[in-house]
């Protein structure tokens, strides 16, 4: 539990402050304001801690406002460590809360966490007792090492040490090692777990008995089968209920970790996107943001797949989560869950409302980089799946319970995985009515296609649209041939050849207008490309200036079909570009030219270096169903409106390369990619195709 409470300690009467405190375990932290990465202190709860009852303090504190207080008296004398609030100076803490319900929810957490201590302490007291009942012979001979001298093995610092101690290990399953936390130690721990063994085998047998016992003593007096079955029954449900706990030790939490290939940005993007949770974890049916809170937090609804646990199917479950994260500067990730409740989240038909009690994904680099790039990732799990999956909980099966969600790291690392290998375009040709399927197919589709490049750097094998430019005008050049942002360009300001274009060229047209009005949001007419296309269709239009209103215009269309979607940096770039308002396009739409073959004054006047196109020229922006388009006003601007000039007599002896790409500005959009590349040769600007005047 967590949330915001004022404080005072009984040594400054007068002082009250606000924090913001987290019950894990035993453990009460609190922070100077949420999303901290340090707490400024820590109060350990122990078997002696008492919670008052919750009362209004309005009276003596006015100065402070309406508070509903309660008090947590410490043992006097139980001291913590260094880093612990030393319980002979803070005898007592009290805290308040703004509403009586909000004080109660609190005062209810800290009881259970306390009653839960009582019975580990009780178990801990009991192993004692037996040890001095059952001492160990001191005759047997030392035939491992001490605990200290095996620690230096595994090359653990005294942090990490100390932090492995509250651990155990519960199981090693499908290539994972699962931690269960222990906070008194191992030896509690398997005491625990081998009470639980003793109490399953008993309720099996008891059950198997009193079932056969109840049959046959009914059989015998009745002779009725379906009696003696509703008997049986009966006697089962009488010993499960006679030899299952009625209480148990508080949920524990369980932690694995895996090694992903990939960068902690890319794995932080993959946990955070919602489209591709299915991908990798195996426990969740469908996910949706159902809140946004702020830059660092928002409400998610999940529901689960049923989970098969011996001998029956258990419901399927949903969650309501508060999802928070934040980046360390070491460049570290930090994912937590938080159950809470929502209005718009209610219990679905047939689904049990789990809670997950903390946790979260802790994403962390390499210390040294060295080779490839690798990241650790580390989920911490505190599940509680509610309805009759309790039982598991209280015979020791919570493992088996969140077992499927353990499973997702797995998941990452296959995910992540999936990336470093090329995925083959493997099409099949129908076996019959080859004619029909030709008759239906659209004349602008671009098939699956693979494509080389060739010895003077153009990309061949491209299926490309019917357009008015001749195609010996116009090519794809490769998209290595640009630089571009690399990973660490931020830093080191470094540039690197760019990966394989995202968008292919597949059509360029050379078009005349009667009125300059209709040069702009070309894709809008009837017979455009842009509204033909059964692909998506980025579309660049560049508005030459001159009395013939002419426009050139390039048609890009993506590779892949899931260029959207697949959760890459420029995807989430790409979408960002066209959901955004003209500003935020305009600061990150980028043209890198490049004059392959001109003469010296054409290749200084245009230049190589990278231009935000909307900052210098006029680009009104047009999106529709399955287009997107860009005009480029060269007339709006004097110095392009020159350069253009000096550029219009001489493109036939020109060569000139354009790439059009989305400038990356943070760490998590690096590096940059190409969206789309186009070289123009030797073209001739005489007899561009002379389009109708649009309709009124």
């Amino acid at each position: 539990m967590e949330g915001w409470l004022t404080k005072r300690r009984d040594h400054m009467n007068l002082i009250w402050l606000d924090r913001y405190f987290l019950l894990d375990g035993n453990q009460l932290r609190y922070y100077r304001k949420r999303g901290d990465p340090a707490p400024r202190g820590t109060y350990v709860l122990t078997d002696g801690c008492v919670v008052s009852p919750v009362f209004n303090s309005e009276e003596k504190h006015k100065h402070h406002g309406p508070v509903w207080m309660f008090r947590i008296t410490f043992a006097v004398g139980e001291g913590g460590t260094s880093s612990e609030k030393s319980y002979k100076k803070d005898r007592f803490l009290d805290l308040g809360a703004k509403s009586e319900e909000n004080a109660k929810e609190w005062k209810k957490a800290l009881e259970h966490a306390v009653r839960s201590l009582r019975e580990l302490v009780w178990h801990q007291r009991k192993l004692k007792t037996d040890a001095e009942i059952f001492p160990t012979p001191t005759h047997v001979p030392r035939m491992l090492k001490a605990d200290e001298d095996t620690v230096s093995l595994f090359n653990l610092d005294a942090d990490t040490a100390k932090a492995e101690q509250g651990w155990w290990l519960a199981r090693v399953e499908a290539g994972l090692r699962i931690m269960q936390e222990c906070p008194l130690g191992p030896s509690v721990a398997a005491n625990l777990y081998a009470q639980h063994a003793t109490t399953t085998n008993g309720l099996i047998l008891s059950a198997c008995v009193g079932a056969a016992l109840s049959f046959s003593i009914m059989y015998s007096f009745a002779s009725n089968m379906l009696l003696s079955f509703l008997t049986a029954a009966a006697a089962i449900a009488v010993c499960c209920a006679a030899v299952t706990p009625t209480q148990a030790p508080e949920i524990p939490s369980f932690r694995v970790s895996q090694v992903v290939h990939g960068s902690p940005t890319e794995v932080f993007r993959l946990l955070m996107n919602s489209k591709r949770f299915q991908r990798w974890d195996p426990a969740t049916a469908t996910m949706r943001v159902v809140q946004q809170l702020d830059d660092h937090a928002d409400i998610v609804y999940i529901t689960q797949r049923p989970t098969h646990l011996w001998p029956l199917w258990q419901k399927p479950r949903d969650l309501v989560l508060m999802r928070y994260w934040r980046r360390e500067e070491d460049g570290s990730y930090f994912v937590m869950y938080q159950s809470i409740d929502h209005p718009e989240c209610r219990v679905r038909h047939n689904y049990v409302r789990a809670n997950i009690l903390g946790g979260g994904f802790v994403v962390a680099p390499q210390r040294v980089p060295s080779g490839a790039i690798r990241t650790l990732i580390t989920y911490v799990l505190r599940y509680d799946p509610g309805g009759w999956s309790r039982i598991y909980h209280q015979l020791g099966m919570d493992v088996d319970l969140v077992m499927p969600m353990l499973r997702g790291v797995v998941g990452i690392r296959d995910e992540m995985s999936g990336s470093d290998f090329i995925t083959p375009n493997v099409t099949v040709a129908p076996a019959s009515g080859g004619e029909e399927a030709e008759a239906g197919q659209d004349v602008n589709a671009v098939p699956a296609q693979r494509t080389s490049v060739d010895s003077s750097g153009v990309v061949t094998g491209v299926q490309k649209l019917q357009t008015s430019l001749p195609e010996k005008m116009w090519a794809e050049p490769d998209a290595s041939l640009f630089s571009v942002r690399g990973h660490n360009y931020l830093s080191d300001r470094k540039k690197i050849p760019s990966a394989p274009a995202m968008f292919h060229t597949v059509g360029v047209d050379l078009l005349s207008f009667e009125n300059a009005s209709d040069r702009y949001n070309l894709s809008a007419r009837p017979d455009s490309i842009g509204r033909t296309s059964s692909k998506f269709t980025f579309v660049v239009n560049m508005i030459i200036p001159g009395p013939e209103n002419i426009s050139m215009v390039f048609y890009f269309q993506p590779v892949r079909d899931n260029v959207f979607e697949d959760g890459s940096p420029f995807s989430e770039l790409l979408n960002d570009f066209f959901d955004g308002d003209d500003q935020f396009r305009n600061s990150r739409f980028k043209l890198i030219p490049t004059v392959v073959e001109g003469s010296f004054i054409i290749k200084q006047s245009v230049g190589s270096k990278p231009t935000l196109l909307g900052n210098k020229l006029k680009c009104p922006y047009h999106r529709g169903d399955n287009y997107f388009e860009v005009d480029i006003d060269i007339s709006s601007n004097s110095v392009a409106n020159t350069v253009m000039g000096m550029v219009q007599g001489v493109t036939k002896s020109l060569v000139v390369d354009m790439a059009f790409l989305l400038e990356a500005q943070s760490d998590e959009e690096l590096p940059e990619i190409i969206l789309g590349a186009v070289r123009m040769q030797h073209i001739s600007l005489d007899n561009p195709h002379r389009v109708p005047k649009a309709a009124a």
